[in-house]
């Protein structure tokens, strides 16, 4: 298999203001698997429910079609919604593509060449792709642009923001099982991300390529209060002073499909 698309979610009515997340989520599988229909590369949508407190999403997926949906019991980690490195790792580890496409539940693929060249980029020796997300928002306007609706669109990762963060990025599988995917340790939220291609680029030595014309909107949100970030940022500064560079429990037993 050519790809796996890999999303985590979860359900909370109270981080997207009046959309919620069930119409997100859809919008961004229906759009995605629009694209897909469209390309000639072998493909599977994979989207792991990180224990939301309703099974909302899964009839999402189920309605859409097509989609391997996985819900992971609250339970087994922490109460409440932490962060995403688990709901990802299952995502990664149940994928079966020889590249992996790093989606966010909230990014939203624009143009029918957003596939292709992530999958080219993760093919290219040594590196993986970040394509261009601006951040947006969904509520005034249905095509995010300059118009007063939606005046101030920001570049949260591309060309003229260098940020090796995957709101959508590709990689090969086989690079994230060596570095064990997203740490574990990252049980509250933020950091894990930014960790994550720390790995990739200083303990593989990769290098991303940021993708002029692979672009994907992201739904505009209010950040939480940066008190939650505290545990994350210390277990983050930690790893960083220990340079290890490989997740909890790396490699990982990888199989070519």
């Amino acid at each position: 298999m050519d790809l796996s698309v890999c999303i985590a979610t979860y359900y909370d009515p109270t981080r997207f203001g009046v959309i919620p997340k069930s119409i997100v989520l859809s919008r961004v599988l229906k759009q995605l698997r629009h694209i897909l229909g469209t390309s000639n590369l072998t493909s599977e949508i994979i989207v792991v429910d990180d224990g939301s407190p309703t099974h909302i999403l899964r009839g999402v997926c189920e309605a859409i079609g097509g989609i391997t949906y996985i819900y992971l019991d609250r339970k087994e980690a922490s109460p409440g919604y932490g962060n995403p490195a688990r709901a990802r790792n299952r995502a990664y580890q149940e994928a079966r593509g020889r590249v992996l496409i790093c989606q966010s539940d909230d990014v939203l693929m624009v143009n029918h060449s957003v596939l292709s060249n992530l999958y080219t980029a993760a093919l290219a020796k040594g590196r993986f792709g970040i394509a261009r997300v601006i951040n947006t928002n969904w509520e005034l306007c249905s095509i995010p642009c300059n118009h007063p609706c939606n005046p101030s669109l920001i570049e949260l990762t591309g060309p003229s923001n260098k940020r090796p963060v995957f709101f959508l990025g590709s990689v090969l599988r086989e690079y994230v099982y060596e570095i064990g995917g997203n740490d574990p340790r990252f049980v509250t939220p933020g950091r894990e991300d930014i960790y994550f291609s720390d790995c990739l680029m200083k303990g593989l030595g990769l290098k991303p390529i940021y993708l002029e014309t692979a672009i994907g909107y992201h739904l505009h949100h209010e950040r939480p209060d940066p008190s939650v970030f505290t545990l994350s940022r210390d277990l983050y500064t930690k790893l960083v002073k220990e340079g290890t560079w490989r997740s909890q429990g790396a490699p990982w037993p990888y199989t070519l499909y």
